[in-house]
């Protein structure tokens, strides 16, 4: 159902609609029958994993402003209105795929990198032996399920990967860039049990990967055996995988001699900030709690942020969220004790983007000397990664 809110001096307001993926936010002239849309955006609901745990996220996608109207700040109206949603939601953070220098103005920070590795095409020679009993087919629509499932496994501890609901997923609708269809193939047993699978860029200009499921000796050898067939086949002499840099398939093709490449942006790409300081770190207790470990558990993290403040201690055996003011009367505790950062830092933390100490260095955070050790054990660095497949 549609809600018109939030009109403005010159007769504009805010349109939320709910759709299948979450809610259409768009800005609207009431006075027009038609109802177009002048600029718009999708809140994607989405559960995102941080460690082992996951928290649920707002993913902007669809940004846009017809042609006329740009240039008179229709999209920042329309963005605030999904940060205004997202809040009232309660959804722990919020994350985008997005252009250079326009996102940081709504507190998003880039806390992903960009990580892909090389082969050479001439060094995937492997025996026949080597593959066992795997052998690779198409994907068909009934494979989606195990597929799903199969990626929520290997994924389970990925940092900013997506969690794929098996009886919701859909597919591989793109390869490595929007625009560009996916070509997905499955690896079966004898027994034709799915034990793997590869998404491929289904284009003639390159040999490019983006996705790879499974684990094991013969099903990475299945694998890079029909990469190598297929890029011999299409003419090149390079394949490009998109992945973490500590995948296991990437791990494992090591010994075939591999070109790293990492790209840290600048203002773009995946972008993230925390909506609700409280729902996130409620959400990310359980991860929190394993990191932290036996020690130091007398201590308490004061966190003040400029989206709100809170208070992180063990209290029965198990590390609890306090309300920030009324946790600290009830301590007594004073200033020297307080964690202070924004919420852009913090993002980087969650997503293991940047450490503690990197962030005091860079100026946006203050962290008690008797906390740092705690503190950079809560938050390490992470190789956070989310699936082509999965961005919107």
């Amino acid at each position: 159902m549609a809600q018109t809110q939030n009109r403005h001096d010159d007769g504009l307001g805010i349109r939320e609609r709910r759709i299948k993926e979450g809610w259409r936010v768009e800005l609207v002239d009431p006075t027009k029958q038609d109802g177009t849309s002048l600029s718009w955006c999708a809140v994607i609901g989405l559960n995102v994993r941080i460690g082992s745990t996951c928290v649920r996220t707002g993913g902007i996608a669809g940004v846009g402003t017809h042609k006329q109207y740009r240039r008179l700040g229709y999209s920042r109206r329309v963005m605030n209105a999904a940060i205004s949603l997202m809040q009232r939601q309660q959804l722990g953070v919020s994350l985008l795929h997005g252009i250079q220098d326009y996102y940081h103005r709504f507190d998003y920070i880039t806390c992903m990198a960009e990580h892909r590795f090389a082969l050479e095409t001439a060094s995937l020679r492997l025996p026949a032996a080597e593959c066992g009993r795997m052998r690779l087919r198409r994907l068909t629509k009934n494979d989606l399920p195990v597929i799903a499932r199969l990626f929520n496994r290997q994924n389970t501890e990925r940092t900013g990967s997506i969690v794929r609901v098996a009886k919701k997923f859909d597919g591989f609708h793109k390869g490595t860039w929007w625009t560009i269809p996916a070509d997905v193939r499955v690896v079966v047993d004898s027994k034709q049990k799915i034990s793997g699978y590869v998404v491929c860029d289904r284009i003639d200009d390159h040999c490019r990967v983006s996705e790879v499921g499974g684990q094991g000796r013969e099903v990475w050898s299945a694998i890079v055996n029909y990469l190598g067939r297929r890029a011999k086949r299409g003419g090149h002499a390079q394949i490009e995988v998109l992945c973490a840099p500590d995948e296991p398939f990437g791990i494992f093709c090591r010994s075939f001699g591999v070109h790293l490449l990492s790209q840290f942006p600048r203002n773009e790409r995946t972008m993230g900030r925390v909506i609700d300081l409280r729902k996130c770190m409620i959400s990310i207790l359980p991860e929190l709690e394993r990191r932290w470990g036996s020690h130091d558990r007398k201590q308490a993290i004061f966190l003040k942020t400029d989206i709100g403040d809170l208070i992180l201690r063990w209290r029965a055996g198990h590390l609890a969220v306090d309300d920030g003011k009324r946790g600290r009367k009830a301590s007594g505790s004073g200033q020297e004790s307080v964690v202070s950062m924004n919420q852009s830092a913090l993002t980087l933390l969650l997503f293991g983007y940047a450490r503690p100490s990197d962030v005091i260095l860079s100026g946006q955070a203050r962290i008690p000397a008797t906390q740092r050790r705690l503190m950079e054990r809560l938050f390490p660095l992470q190789d956070a990664y989310m699936s082509w497949t999965d961005r919107f």
